[in-house]
């Protein structure tokens, strides 16, 4: 135990009865008390709770409960969407390509060379390359 020091200097106890007339000086020094004591004490921050999002995904990892909503009904309608595209375009390249195909003499070649199509630059090859997106844009769902 430690015992704070005295004011007006060092302490004087008897120790026992026989010892009545003697005292005992004790003087204690702290120094981690006065260390500690010197440095002022801070208020720790306060910790916040995460909320929302971060607060939900905590929940759902800790507990092993992922739930996510698929969209199936929109999905499934931009599939259909996309599709209607293709369907629309592969139309106006087959009356292309058909009209194509009945005229000029470097448009006969267009459906059997297709560097004949790409050279022209013409309507069909840019409905070509417009198909060529959208199928991609398709197999990436």
């Amino acid at each position: 135990m430690t015992i704070p020091p005295s004011p007006v200097g060092p302490s004087s106890t008897p120790s026992s009865p026989e010892n009545r007339g003697t005292t005992t000086t004790t003087t204690t020094t702290v120094e981690s008390e006065t260390k500690h004591a010197a440095q002022p004490q801070l208020p720790r921050p306060r910790q916040r709770v995460p909320l929302g999002y971060t607060k939900l995904a905590g929940f759902m990892v800790k507990r092993d409960q992922e739930m996510f909503r698929r969209f199936r009904r929109m999905a499934v309608r931009d599939i259909l969407y996309l599709q209607a595209e293709l369907c629309d375009l592969e139309h106006q390249f087959d009356r292309r390509a058909l009209g194509d195909a009945n005229g000029g003499d470097p448009e006969v070649y267009f459906d059997r060379e297709w560097w004949h199509l790409k050279e022209s630059g013409g309507h069909q090859w840019k409905l070509a390359l417009q198909i060529r997106e959208k199928v991609a844009e398709y197999c990436e769902l």
